[in-house]
C-alpha cells in the first residue's frame, strides 16, 4: 500500500499537507522519514517519565507543529489537548493522556516505518 493511501485511510489530511510542499510527493515522503527519525517524541517520553513539565510541554508543542504541517490529523487532534494541559502546568492531569498518546503514536510510527523506505 502506498504511504499516502495509508495516511488517508487513517484520517490524515495529505491533500493539504501536499499543498504545503507544492504537491511534491517525494519531498513529503522525505518529511515523513524525518518524522520517523525525529527525537522530539523520545524526548517527550523522557520528560514525562522524569516529571519535567517544561520539557514535556516544549516537546509536545514541537510535535504538535510537526504533525499539523504534515497533516497527521488524528495525532494532531490528540496532542492539542495534551499541550494545553501541559501549558497550564498540569503534569498530574496530563500524565495519563500523555501515556495514552505515547502508546498510540509509537504504534503509528512503527506502522509508518513499514510504509516508507528509508
Amino acid at each position: 500500500m502506498d504511504v499516502i493511501q495509508y495516511l488517508n485511510e487513517i484520517g490524515c489530511d495529505t491533500n493539504n499537507a501536499l499543498e504545503r510542499v507544492n504537491k511534491d510527493k517525494t519531498f513529503y515522503v522525505s518529511c515523513l522519514i524525518d518524522l520517523i527519525q525525529d527525537q522530539n517524541f523520545n524526548q517527550l517520553i523522557d520528560a514525562v517519565n522524569q516529571g519535567n513539565l517544561e520539557q514535556a510541554f516544549f516537546r509536545a508543542h514541537t510535535l504538535k507543529g510537526i504533525l499539523a504541517n504534515l497533516g497527521i490529523t488524528p495525532f494532531y487532534q490528540e496532542i492539542v489537548p495534551l499541550v494545553e494541559l501541559l501549558r497550564e502546568s498540569n503534569m498530574k492531569d496530563a500524565k495519563i493522556p500523555c501515556n495514552l498518546f505515547i502508546v498510540k503514536y509509537e504504534k503509528f510510527i512503527n506502522d509508518l516505518k513499514f510504509k516508507v523506505s528509508y
